[in-house]
């Protein structure tokens, strides 16, 4: 992994893990589903625009066209079933949940792009590190039928994403990470829109919250296209397995940015979750390595 390459991640990791409270402030005023189609509307017109001002040309051969669409996939499906299932699900569940990603990569990348299987070794350790996420969040979870609804909700978009990823894996192409997210944002747009003024009526703009507004632009500018840019990058240069170890890293950073942002409290479970972790990511990039030597 190049420096390149290593920053990307990173950029991911800090995108990713200052989106969940971006979503929350970004719905005061408004209803979820408009917040998020205007944030959408928002990155495709910046997004053009840049491909004027950096005169990237958009590819429309049948692979790339295949790689916008499954692109479109895990932004409509993976953001509107979020959206929706987070009404009913905590904020922390919702990571528990994402947590899963890794692995639900790897099983799909296994059979649909022929990426070698997990060694026992990482099974263990994004096993390891779920309980750990489980121990942070579900300690005051109450099981009723909206969280039911909800996690089925958070799944699916879980899967949409995942499946997103291994398709944009199988589909890619030379052209430019901007070239990419355009494709995909301009494929699911008019699905955001059409979504939005379904669940609800128009909105008044004078009834957004200033703190809305400033969210929604932050969502759209860095969320949705400095994030995705990092991501597409990453995604064509690391299997789509590792790239998805980032949801297991990110709901401990969402956490801590709760704790300084919205005076949220650390409990004891919170210690233990966060050092099963630690353990877990550990035993996932060094395990292997550390048996191998012992052998």
């Amino acid at each position: 992994m190049n420096n390149l390459t290593k920053m990307a991640y990173l950029v991911v990791i800090a995108v990713w893990s200052t989106t969940p409270l971006a979503i929350k402030w970004s719905s005061a005023g408004l209803h979820p589903l408009w917040g998020l189609a205007i944030r959408i509307s928002i990155a495709t017109v910046c997004v053009v625009v840049l491909l004027q001002v950096w005169k990237h040309p958009i590819p429309l051969h049948i692979t790339a066209l295949k790689n916008y669409l499954a692109g479109g996939l895990g932004l409509y499906g993976g953001l509107i079933f979020v959206y929706t299932g987070a009404a009913f699900v905590p904020s922390g569940l919702v990571s528990v949940l994402y947590g899963l990603s890794p692995i639900f990569s790897g099983v799909l990348a296994y059979y649909i792009i022929d990426d070698p299987p997990f060694s026992i070794s990482k099974w263990l350790a994004l096993l390891f590190s779920v309980i750990g996420l489980a121990v942070i969040f579900l300690d005051d979870v109450q099981l009723n039928d909206e969280l039911i609804l909800g996690v089925i909700l958070v799944l699916i978009s879980v899967l949409f994403f995942c499946l997103s990823g291994v398709l944009i894996k199988k589909y890619q192409h030379e052209g430019h990470p901007l070239t990419q997210t355009t494709g995909s944002l301009l494929v699911c747009l008019p699905l955001f829109l059409l979504s939005a003024s379904i669940a609800a009526d128009d909105f008044n703009y004078a009834d957004i919250q200033l703190t809305a507004k400033l969210s929604i632009i932050y969502l759209a500018v860095v969320g949705s296209i400095v994030g995705m840019l990092c991501y597409y990058y990453v995604l064509n240069r690391m299997s789509p397995s590792s790239v998805a170890l980032i949801t297991v890293i990110t709901p401990v950073i969402a956490l801590s940015l709760g704790v300084y942002l919205n005076g949220e409290v650390f409990s004891v479970w919170t210690y233990i979750g966060t050092l099963m972790i630690l353990v877990g990511l550990t035993v996932f990039n060094w395990g292997d390595r550390l048996i191998a030597s012992r052998c």
